[in-house]
C-alpha cells in the first residue's frame, strides 16, 4: 500500500479533548477523508516525544493514543466537524485501542463518495503533546484538515422533577442549566439534539425542542423570579419538531450565561446532549441545580466579582472564585 503523506499536529491547550467519552472530545484535531474507490486503509497515529524520548517516560493511561473514525457532521454549511458522539453504535464508524503511548493502529474499510471524519486523540483530556497521523491505502485518498475550534458537549435529561417545557410555563426555571463564559463577544454555533429512543411518540409539537441564552445576573438587589428570569433573557432558539435544533449565536463576553435547553410543552420527559462550539477558548459546565438555584449561584458570583473589582480599585484585591455550582 503507497503511504500518504503524514499529516502533523499537537494536541494543546483547548484542543486536547481527550476520547470520544469526555464532554470536550470535539474539540480535538479531526480530519475529513474520501476515496474515490472501495479500499481498504491503515491508519497509524505516533508520539514523536514519547519515541524519540532517550528515557522510557512512565506509562499513563491519560496519555495513550488512539483514533476514531466517524460519519461526518452534517451541518446548514455542508459537511462538518463532529462535534459529539451521541450514539456510539450508529457514529462510530470504527475506533482503535487506547493502550499505547507511542502508537495506535486501526484497519478501516472505506467505502467510496462517503465522507468520514477522522479523530486522533489521547484517552485522557488536556494532555499536551504533538502527533503524527499516516495513512496507508491501495487507492488515492483525499484527506483535508478542519478548521480548529473549541468544542464541549454535555448530555441530559429533562425528568420527572426537571421536564419544565418552554417559558410560558411556571415550571420553566426547572429546567436543567448550563453555565457559559466567554472570555469577549464571540460567535457560537449551539446544538441541541434528542437522544432516540426513549422520546414519545405522536407529540410532535409537544416535543418540539429549543433552547434560551439568558444572563446569570439580575440588577443589583432585585430577586430572581420567572419573570426576571424572562427579563435577562438574551436569544431564543427556534422550537422545531426535530431530532436537532441548532443556530449560530452572537454573545457577550466577560459575562455568566445560563444556557438553557427545554421542550416546547412541560412533562415531557427524554434524553438529549447540548454543544456549544466556538473559535476561542470558552467555558461551558453543567450545573446539576435546576434554572433557579443555578441563577442565584450566578448571582452570588457576580457579586463576589463586583466585591473583587472595589478591593483592586483600593489596592486591596482579592480574587473572586466561582461558586460551586455543581456541587
Amino acid at each position: 500500500m503507497p503511504p500518504h503523506l503524514p499529516p502533523g499536529g499537537q494536541w494543546i491547550a483547548h484542543l486536547a479533548g481527550g476520547r470520544s467519552c469526555h464532554p470536550t472530545w470535539g474539540s480535538n484535531p479531526q480530519y475529513l477523508i474520501t476515496c474515490q474507490r472501495e479500499t481498504t486503509a491503515v491508519i497509524a497515529l505516533l508520539r514523536p516525544d514519547v519515541r524519540n524520548s532517550l528515557m522510557a517516560l512512565p506509562y499513563n493511561p491519560d496519555e495513550c493514543i488512539g483514533i476514531t473514525v466517524c460519519t461526518a457532521e452534517v451541518t446548514a454549511d455542508g459537511l462538518g466537524r463532529r462535534c459529539a458522539v451521541r450514539q456510539p453504535a450508529a457514529e462510530v464508524y470504527a475506533e482503535s485501542e487506547f493502550a499505547s503511548m507511542d502508537e495506535a493502529v486501526l484497519l478501516v474499510r472505506l467505502q467510496p463518495e462517503v465522507p468520514y471524519v477522522v479523530v486522533p486523540s489521547t484517552a485522557g483530556p488536556g494532555v499536551q503533546a504533538p502527533y503524527e497521523l499516516r495513512l496507508f491505502s491501495s487507492q488515492p485518498l483525499e484527506l483535508v484538515p478542519m478548521p480548529e475550534v473549541q468544542c464541549v458537549s454535555h448530555t441530559g435529561a429533562w425528568t420527572a422533577g426537571s421536564a419544565g417545557g418552554c417559558n410560558l410555563h411556571q415550571s420553566w426555571i426547572t429546567n436543567p442549566a448550563y453555565l457559559l463564559q466567554l472570555p469577549a463577544k464571540t460567535t457560537c454555533r449551539i446544538c441541541l439534539a434528542r437522544s432516540t429512543g426513549n422520546w414519545p411518540r405522536n407529540q410532535s409539537l409537544r416535543a418540539m425542542i429549543g433552547f434560551y441564552i439568558i444572563r446569570a445576573a439580575p440588577p443589583r438587589g432585585q430577586q430572581h423570579t420567572v419573570t426576571s428570569l424572562k427579563q435577562l433573557q438574551l436569544y431564543e432558539s427556534a422550537f422545531v419538531p426535530m431530532a436537532t435544533c441548532e443556530e449560530e449565536v452572537d454573545l457577550p463576553g466577560n459575562m455568566p450565561l445560563l444556557l438553557v435547553p427545554c421542550t416546547y410543552a412541560s412533562g415531557v420527559r427524554g434524553k438529549f446532549v447540548v454543544s456549544v462550539t466556538a473559535s476561542s477558548s470558552f467555558s461551558f459546565e453543567a450545573l446539576t441545580a435546576g434554572l433557579a438555584d443555578a441563577a442565584a449561584k450566578a448571582l452570588e458570583f457576580d457579586q463576589q466579582q463586583a466585591a473583587a473589582n472595589t478591593f483592586s480599585q483600593t489596592g486591596n484585591f482579592a480574587a473572586a472564585r466561582l461558586p460551586a455550582l455543581h456541587e
